[in-house]
């Protein structure tokens, strides 16, 4: 089978694409009117490879094929991972036009679809030099009501770079490992100002308009931390009471480490918490903080008493039977009682099972 070289001819006013170029998306069909071309059989891959060249504007201005290859399935065991992808490098195909630069994705690669005609595109833009400004925009609380704006940066790039951007070099700070995996935000501040969205923003300077890179900071409203006590009845269900037992403003980046026991009610009848026991870690925004300790109603006590029993080397003939502490518990109530706190000092027994 033999495949017919298509000519493309440049139209008049090329493409405009919405926001410039996009580096990933193909040419829109409109754009040339080209040959017809012999249909590809199924069993073949045609390959082609193109450099486009845009003009300042993002228009395109001119296309040209610069590889075209042809492979053919014979048997299934033919088509491996080798024979059905294919990739370039841009410095493989060398433009035809000087004063463009790269735009957009290097390496193209991609797997390969029979009975079709697989392009991969490289994309040249018109070389100018853009001014870039990073800001920092400082809002009230009400984050709409801008307060200042600090120009951080000016700079000049060349069309077709990729810049990246970072709020921690213009005066950020991240307030340790407070990172959120679910939305990609990190917290960062200036002062009193949270960061309100992304610490890293990356631009692609894809036409010669000068760009602005906003990072925007919103006001602390006053932050507080409150500690509550609920008592609940038996049923675990029925509140009997809540008490606000602690109030304070708090430093974002402070830690924090609250327990149940500092907190418990001055009612014997009131069980540790059946909830959280702690709350430890570090204030990581500027929001209000609520911890919250949970108590139940005992139902009936019951006696414990802590015994020491001391055998003699066979492990089994009891010597003595000491009663170290003897008191009342309630039913579902939470113990610890180590051994080694309560073996006798200057002995020479050791704890263990009999």
């Amino acid at each position: 089978m033999s495949f017919k070289k298509t000519y493309a001819k440049e139209v008049d006013g090329g493409i405009e694409a919405s926001t410039a170029i996009s580096p990933t998306s193909p040419i829109s069909a409109s754009a040339y009117a080209a040959e017809a071309t012999e249909a590809v059989n199924p069993n073949v891959a045609l390959i082609k490879v193109y450099n486009e060249f845009y003009n300042t504007e993002g228009n395109l201005v001119f296309r040209e094929e610069v590889y075209s290859e042809v492979r053919e399935k014979t048997w299934d065991w033919d088509w491996n991972d080798t024979a059905s992808q294919f990739s370039g490098v841009a410095s493989d195909y060398k433009p035809s036009l000087e004063g463009y630069n790269l735009l957009g994705v290097d390496p193209s690669w991609n797997y390969l679809n029979l009975g079709r005609v697989n392009e991969f595109v490289f994309k040249y833009i018109e070389d100018a030099e853009v001014t870039v400004k990073v800001i920092n925009e400082f809002y009230d609380t009400d984050g709409t009501s801008l307060l200042s704006r600090e120009e951080k940066l000016s700079e000049k790039h060349n069309i077709g770079r990729t810049v990246i951007y970072r709020a921690t070099n213009f005066g950020a700070t991240t307030i340790r490992r407070s990172f959120d995996y679910m939305t990609g935000l990190s917290h960062c501040w200036i002062d009193n100002y949270r960061l309100d969205g992304y610490n890293c923003c990356m631009i692609f300077i894809d036409s010669a308009r000068d760009r602005e890179v906003i990072f925007k900071y919103v006001k602390k409203a006053p932050a507080n931390v409150k500690v509550y006590t609920e008592l609940y009845d038996t049923d675990k269900t029925t509140l009997i009471s809540r008490k606000e037992q602690l109030s304070e403003q708090y430093t974002v980046g402070d830690s924090y480490n609250y327990q149940a026991a500092d907190y418990a009610p001055l009612e014997d009848s009131f069980l540790m918490p059946y909830s959280n026991n702690s709350y430890a870690g570090w204030f990581s925004s500027g929001e209000d903080y609520e911890f919250v300790f949970k108590y139940i109603k005992g139902t009936e006590k019951v006696k414990v008493e802590v015994v020491n029993e001391f055998y003699d080397t066979d492990g089994t003939t009891l010597l003595s039977r000491d009663v170290v502490l003897s008191e009342e518990r309630w039913v579902g109530e939470k113990y610890c009682y180590d051994p080694l706190s309560y073996l006798p000092s200057g002995t020479d027994f050791f704890s263990g099972e009999p």
